[in-house]
This record gives C-alpha cells, structure tokens and sequence, in this order.
C-alpha cells in the first residue's frame, strides 16, 4: 500500500498541534487549583510609574499653630510676622511669598526658610535629611593624639596642647572604662563637632600670653571639652578664626538680611561661646536660626532664663546684660561652675591631688609645696588681699590668672 508523502507530513502537524493544545490545558488546570494568581493580571514595575504613583498616608493639610515645647517662640514669631511683615517686604512677601494673612505661608517659612517652628507634617516628606543626624557608626574610643595634635599645630595652640598631653593618659583610661563597663555607651553614633572660640578672635593676645598669667580659665575649659571629644572617637573640627566659621556654616552677605533655605547641615553639634555666638548673628544674619539648637554655648558662670530670653519681659531697663539674649534652651548653655540647675555643667578636669597633712609640713624646709590656683582675671580683684594670699603662699606654691602685668609677689615665709 503506497502512502502519499503529503498526507503524511499534514497528519504529523496535526497530531502535534493536539499534544501542544493537551499540553496546554494541563497547564492550566493544574495552574489553577494550586496559584491562579499566576495567570492574573501583574502590577507594572516601570521605575517611571512608581516615582509618580500618589504617596500613601501623607497628613491632611493643617496650619494650625503647633505648640511643640522644642519650638517655644512659634508663637511669638507668628504674631511678630503678622504685625511687621512691611519692615522687609522684598524678603518675606516677594522672595519667600508670605501672606500675612494665611498662616499656612507664615509657618511654612518659620520652619523650612528659618528655624522657629517644627515643619509641618504633611511636608516633612520635602525634607527627609531633617530626620535625623549623620549616621557614621558607632565610635572608637581613641588612643592616639596624633591627629588632634596636627588639627591644634598652629603655635597659638601650645598652652593647650601640652594640658592636653599631660593629661591623655587619665582621658584614655576613663574613656576606655567607660567603653567598657556601660554598653549603652557603646551603641552612641560618631558626631561631627565644630568646636569655634570666638573669645580667641577678639582677644587674640590670650592665646599668645598664656605664659604670662592671662586668663586661662575658658582656654583650660576649651582644653578640656576638645580632649573629651576627641577621645570619644567624635570627628571634630577646631577653630579661632572667624572667616573659617562663616566659610563652615554657610555665612555669606547675602544672607544677612533675608534667610535661605539650608541643605542639609555639616555639624551635629557646636560648641561655641557668646562672642562667636555674636559673630554667627552678624555674619548669618535669620540664617543663623538654623544652627540654634546645634549651638552648646560655653559660659563660665551661666546664664538664667531672663537674660538667655530676647523677649523676656518684666526687667527694668538697663538690667539687661550683653551676654545673653541667645533664646536658646536653657541646658545648652555650659557651665565651668555648677552655679545654676537650669544650665549645663561642663566642668574641668583638675590635676591628681597631693596628699599632704599640715600637721607634719614644714613650710620652712619643703621643697616641692601643693601648687594652688588664684583665679582672677584683674588684679584689682585683688585688692586688699595680700594679707590672705601671703598666709596662703606658706603652705602652697600660688600660680594666678590675671590680665595685666601686675605681679603679685610672695613674702618668704
């Protein structure tokens, strides 16, 4: 029996073509009972389509004035724009596009153009790098000084360089304690720390004279707060010169006089002290806002609320000192001395004592006396006083901070 070739050809497409088709049904029947998601229709995954897709869970619109304790002069500065917007209107109304009138555009500028208020949460989105601080890593306790001795090489640094030395040994092995018996302490992030002297710009000449019984209380507290920093594994950054703090923080004459939004800021924290403070005002003019809550004011006594608050009322006037005024939260001012609860003690760290008795010393044949600090940055603070400083340089060996080349001179015993 001959079999046309043709008929034979055609007869093998089909019968493949009904296997596929088997095939396929099987496929998707057993698709079916075990995942008929498979077969839906899939979300699209084009980048294009997720970056405009509608955000999710963002605020209802609401201007209403917060009452946020971390911002307690919202409020003030609110009422203080309604009444004297006029005073700079190419500023608020032309450049920022305030409205008097609308408190939505009044607390979008306190608190995305200066920084008097929280930022409202249904645009907290427009500003993610607000959310937090640096994330660098937790730090190492340091026990090299060689890097911080080469950021402190300028020769007006000397006297605080060799504090520094001297004492290294005790900041390591405390820090090194501290490491290791508080593991909360362990879980801290690295901080970048601007450290700015501004005494040191105004009265250059202290740096220069710390041999000569200058003041040397804010430069032994300045010591001290940088060796602490630095060995706590903070990266930090010093300076005494003004032009480098306006280059840092961003100062520039066209900010004098109107404030600008700031991207994200270079320092976690800064130490400053109320001359740098004054420079920072008058070099960033509102801008300066931003950095308020960065600012750790160092104030050897401290300050109390009415004079750190600009619009504290009920002084008389002329009761008002010049350093102050800052409106900043009371616990970021720091105190060398613990003469107020409201502020910061910051301290400083004091030599090894010597044990000594006066029972048993000769003052007639000791040699090497307890060295005794007299603090006092004019000698005529001193007035009236020999009588009590020389019953003192009997027992001790007195060293003294003054400003002028008045020598007090110790009677022999």
């Amino acid at each position: 029996m001959r079999v046309n070739i043709g008929t034979l050809a055609i007869w093998i497409i089909v019968m493949y073509l009904v296997v596929q088709c088997w095939i396929f049904v099987y496929k998707l029947e057993k698709a079916t009972v075990t995942d008929t998601s498979n077969f839906g229709p899939k979300e699209r995954t084009n980048k294009l389509d997720v970056l405009f897709q509608p955000r999710k869970h963002i605020p209802v619109r609401n201007c209403s004035i917060p009452d946020d304790w971390l911002y307690p002069l919202c409020k003030h500065k609110l009422r203080w724009m309604r009444a004297m917007w006029s005073v700079n209107r190419e500023c608020y109304v032309d450049r920022h596009g305030i409205n008097p009138a609308d408190d939505c555009t009044l607390l979008q500028f306190f608190s995305e153009v200066e920084a008097w208020c929280p930022i409202l949460p249904w645009r907290r989105h427009l500003y993610p790098y607000t959310a937090g601080r640096h994330k660098i890593g937790p730090p190492n306790v340091r026990d090299d000084l060689k890097e911080l001795m080469h950021k402190m090489s300028d020769s007006k640094y000397q006297w605080m360089r060799e504090r520094i030395t001297r004492l290294w040994p005790d900041w390591k092995k405390a820090a090194q304690a501290l490491n290791q018996e508080q593991p909360a302490f362990r879980n801290r992030q690295v901080k970048n720390v601007f450290v700015y002297m501004g005494a040191y710009v105004q009265h250059e000449e202290w740096l220069g004279n710390a041999y000569k019984g200058w003041p040397l209380g804010e430069m032994l507290q300045w010591s001290d707060l940088i060796a602490s920093l630095y060995v706590l594994g903070h990266n930090v950054t010093i300076s005494a010169e003004r032009k480098v703090m306006n280059r840092l923080l961003g100062a520039s004459p066209n900010n004098t006089d109107c404030a600008r939004r700031l991207k994200k800021k270079a320092f976690d924290l800064i130490y400053i002290d109320y001359i740098g403070s004054q420079h920072a005002q008058l070099d960033m003019g509102p801008s300066r806002s931003h950095y308020r809550c960065n600012f750790r004011i160092l104030d050897s006594f401290g300050t109390d609320a009415e004079f750190n608050y600009a619009e504290y009322e009920g002084l008389e006037e002329g009761s008002k000192s010049p350093w102050g005024s800052e409106d900043v939260h009371l616990r970021q001012i720091m105190t060398m001395f613990p003469h107020s609860p409201d502020n910061l003690f910051l301290g400083f760290v004091v030599d090894k004592a010597v044990t000594w008795s006066t029972n048993s010393f000769n003052p007639a044949t000791e040699k090497d006396r307890p060295i005794g600090l007299l603090y006092a940055k004019q000698a005529g603070y001193l007035n009236g006083r020999r009588e009590f400083i020389d019953f003192l340089s009997r027992y001790l060996e007195i060293h003294a901070t003054i400003t002028n080349n008045t020598e007090i001179v110790r009677r022999k015993p």
